[in-house]
């Protein structure tokens, strides 16, 4: 598949005597133990929901970058927008920032990250029973960052993900017929439909072999 990350996808697509087999079958692929397979376990069943926040917040660890690098669409389950799930898709850029860490990093994970203060880190707490995603460091408007990009970058070298869902929707508001849409006309779309709206600066990966970013 060359994207582990569309593994949970695929195993919902399958049929299996226990849910929970649909996470502790693909487990292994990232050198997981999760539920009572692993060593500090309680002994008893997990429920694939709980097995699914395991997995996503090990990935979440393991891979900060290309575990956000996802487009849920509007089935995905409230509260769990920050992990991978069976809703999800996975945008070119994914597959193309998986192959680029496989020949970066001699070890399968993206690390170490750079804790310098220049982005935001992302992690999990428990908010009574519910397990949710949250971060601590910068952020940008997205109206900043459409000015920035205008100002200092062409703006059509930066792509925008989004799925189908709100891409029909901004079809129909903005009247585009083309399958081709404008990374300006993306970027406005979100600034009108959502109240102010924010980019996450997520923090740089360094090289195992030098101090560069």
């Amino acid at each position: 598949m060359g994207n582990p990350f569309a593994l949970l996808k695929a195993s919902h697509g399958r049929t299996a005597w226990v849910a929970a087999d649909k996470v502790y079958g693909i487990m292994q692929v990232f050198n997981l133990r999760l539920g009572k397979s692993a060593l500090d376990s309680e002994k008893r069943e997990y429920p694939i929901e709980e097995l699914e926040d395991q997995l996503g917040e090990a990935l979440l660890k393991q891979y900060p970058i290309s575990s956000q690098l996802i487009v849920q669409n509007k089935n995905c389950p409230l509260n769990k927008a920050w992990r991978i799930n069976r809703e999800i898709s996975l945008p070119r850029s994914a597959h193309e920032f998986w192959r680029h860490m496989a020949n970066f990093q001699k070890s399968s994970l993206e690390g170490p990250v750079d804790i310098s203060g220049l982005g935001a880190v992302l992690r999990t707490e428990k908010c009574g029973e519910e397990l949710l995603g949250v971060f601590t460091g910068h952020i940008t408007h997205l109206e900043v960052f459409v000015a920035v990009l205008g100002r200092e970058l062409k703006v059509d070298t930066v792509m925008c993900s989004l799925d189908e869902y709100w891409i029909c929707e901004l079809r129909e508001t903005e009247k585009v017929d083309t399958n081709y849409i404008p990374i300006r006309t993306q970027l406005g779309w979100l600034q009108r439909r959502f109240e102010t709206p924010v980019i996450l600066l997520p923090e740089r990966i360094r090289s195992p072999e030098s101090n560069s970013s």
